[in-house]
């Protein structure tokens, strides 16, 4: 029977000392080089997508349209799946949001349609202007990141909230401000027990769904929510713990009486 050996190859055993150690370090340049190349474009990228965000920015918000002309051309020069805009103020969320026909593109392709690791923020592929909670999801780009939805891992700190409570949504030209009522981690395995993304609700299923967020907030915050008022949820992965939980953060659109609060 043959049995695997960790003794050196023949080859190995047949050269100098100073022959081996000059072709480990060899290797190991060219492995530092590879993974420079590789962190440098991945920097362009995203450098150039943070520009491409920043240019567009300004068309979308600044400039609300107001004739369907407009929407298209909006829609035409970029990508006809930008359904919105979000904004929390103070942080580094200030991106178009995309809706694709499923949930899976955005997670691996931009705002432009290009194939990036910093996917897209994306609105879930089955909402419509009719859902009372609409769900928004982005990447969590890890520990030191801000990009994409890396802030809200922020909201497990209550200070935080405090500073970075309102969440601002352009959504067909209409800016409109939501004010976040609690902040959760979820492990997706227990959808069949609560389901954070459910759209819609009568008002019995609506007062469940927001007893077991209010009982499984991390903090109690004050703010009025109603059945029939306007929902956001974004969602966000946070695998420190776990690769299948979620911070999950629930807002709800300001009432005229609320503004400015």
């Amino acid at each position: 029977m043959k049995i695997w050996s960790c003794k050196a190859p023949f080859f190995i055993s047949k050269m100098k000392e100073g022959e081996v150690i000059k072709s480990v370090k060899v290797i190991t340049v060219c492995i530092g080089i590879v993974t420079a190349i590789l962190i440098i474009l991945q920097f362009d990228i995203s450098v150039k997508d943070q520009v491409s965000y920043e240019e567009n920015q300004a068309v979308y918000t600044e400039k609300p349209y107001e004739q369907k002309k407009e929407k298209e051309n909006f829609q035409e020069n970029v990508n006809s799946d930008i359904c919105s805009w979000i904004t929390i103020p103070g942080t580094n969320i200030d991106y178009p949001v995309c809706q694709g026909t499923d949930n899976e593109y955005y997670l691996t392709h931009d705002v432009n349609g290009n194939e990036n690791i910093y996917g897209a923020i994306f609105l879930d592929y089955q909402s419509n202007q009719e859902d009372l909670n609409k769900v928004i999801y982005g990447h969590n780009m890890g520990a030191g990141s801000d990009e994409m939805f890396s802030s809200l891992i922020s909201y497990e700190n209550s200070e935080w909230y405090s500073e970075h409570r309102i969440i601002q949504y352009v959504d067909n030209g209409d800016k409109q401000a939501y004010k976040i009522f609690a902040v959760m981690n979820f492990d997706i395995n227990n959808l069949s027990e609560f389901d954070y993304m459910q759209r819609n609700f009568d008002s019995q299923t609506f007062e469940e769904w927001l007893l077991y967020i209010k009982k499984h907030s991390l903090y109690n915050y004050d703010v009025d929510v109603k059945y029939g008022d306007e929902l956001i949820t974004l969602s966000t992965c946070n695998r420190k713990l776990g690769e299948d939980n979620r911070l999950v953060v629930f807002s709800v659109k300001e009432r005229g009486e609320d503004e400015g609060k």
